[in-house]
């Protein structure tokens, strides 16, 4: 009996690699990499560049919207007009309520004291207004003995004992310290409302804000618009903040003598009872992005927009 042999011969053409071809192997593979690794770096850097930008736009209309509603009602008052002439009582400082708003360039002074810590080079404001809050109807004044007779309000709304209110008849307005003798009248400091105020007036607190950019009340890196209340006394409220990541507020005013130019508090300052001739404010707030967005030679750079708005005064408005 014969024995057969069986063999396994190798395919025809199947070789190994050669050490040249394993490396040009590798090459490829790692440019495949690197291509695939800078395109998923480019979407990851635009998606943060486009996220910080819809945060920083979003921070300024925010921001936009309380500041602008507080501005149109500087000088506001709830009888209609804005607050000139305004014969005031023992209100102190609160006697530039008249002129509605104040501004300050580049913390120059001039608003009352303590301030709060700002920003240095950054403009601020002082506004006040009597129609945050639903008003007292008047029912009756008595001139004589000082006293109003008040008509309800808003459930809850009391006068501030420690503020200043307004009280207007649509012809003559007044503001005064209140004190209260019983849940409806109110007796003023002094006797300086002589005049009597005729029914279908209103008493309203009269509120006063000051806005600026100071460093953030929670001690994290960088400032904030912030907005303080100040009373009477001049004693200003812990700050709260409106939005993060502000870095500059700038404001310029036009006025009824020029109504063409936008001037700075300092030029405002510079005529008797500027303030008083404001017609709009134009504001510019720069807001930066919370993270950096984009990595140059000088280092990490975080997203930087100014917006500009203008606000017209609703009470002076031409």
């Amino acid at each position: 009996m014969s024995k057969r042999r069986f063999t396994v011969n190798s395919p025809t053409g199947q070789k190994g690699l050669t050490l040249l071809e394993l490396m040009v192997s590798i090459v490829l593979g790692l440019l495949v990499v690197a291509a695939t690794l800078s395109v998923y770096v480019g979407h990851r850097n635009s998606y943060a560049l486009v996220e910080g930008a819809g945060r920083v736009q979003e921070n300024v209309r925010f921001a936009a919207e309380i500041l602008s509603r507080e501005l149109r009602e500087a000088g506001g008052i709830a009888c209609g007009g804005n607050l000139s002439p305004v014969y005031h009582g023992n209100v102190g400082t609160w006697g530039q309520g008249e002129r509605g708003l104040v501004g300050n360039v580049l913390d120059a002074g001039g608003l009352p004291a303590p301030l709060p810590a700002s920003l240095a080079g950054s403009d601020s404001v002082l506004i006040w207004s009597a129609t945050g809050e639903k008003p007292f109807p008047i029912v009756s004044h008595d001139a004589a003995a000082g006293t109003f007779v008040l008509g309800p309000a808003a459930p809850g709304q009391t006068l501030n004992l420690g503020g200043v209110a307004v009280a207007c008849d649509g012809a003559r307005v007044f503001s005064f310290l209140p004190i209260s003798a019983n849940a409806a009248n109110y007796s003023t400091v002094n006797a300086i409302i002589t005049d009597d105020l005729r029914p279908g007036g209103f008493v309203a607190p009269l509120s006063a804000h000051l806005w600026f950019v100071g460093p953030r009340s929670n001690s994290a890196a960088g400032n904030a618009l912030r907005r303080a209340v100040i009373n009477h006394q001049g004693v200003v409220s812990q700050p709260d903040d409106v939005i993060d990541n502000v870095s500059g507020l700038r404001l310029s005013y036009l006025t009824t003598d020029n109504p063409t130019t936008y001037l700075s508090a300092t030029d405002i300052n510079a005529f008797p009872d500027g303030w008083k001739h404001v017609l709009a404010v134009r504001v510019e707030l720069t807001v930066v992005s919370q993270d950096s967005v984009a990595t140059t030679p000088t280092g990490a750079q975080q997203l930087s927009e100014a917006v500009p708005f203008t606000v017209t005064l609703r009470r002076r408005a031409p």
